[in-house]
């Protein structure tokens, strides 16, 4: 295990939890990349809203999984 300080912030946890995983060599539980598309696609809607004014729908379905890339 990697040596932090007492008072470890939530980044510091879960960096730790990825290397004791990868060290144990099994599956890494937490955000993955389905959710970083999520994020993606949550920050576009808000800068197009933030231009047009608009509300805008996230669609996270039609893009994920359809084949379209």
């Amino acid at each position: 295990m990697v040596d932090l300080p007492a008072e470890r912030s939530a980044a510091a946890c879960e960096v730790q939890r990825w290397v004791d995983a990868v060290r144990a060599g099994t599956n890494v539980d937490g955000p993955d990349v389905r959710d970083g598309y999520a994020a993606t696609a949550v920050c576009a809607a808000a800068i197009e809203s933030l231009c047009t004014g608009e509300r805008v729908v996230v669609d996270l379905e039609g893009g994920w999984g359809s084949g379209e890339r």
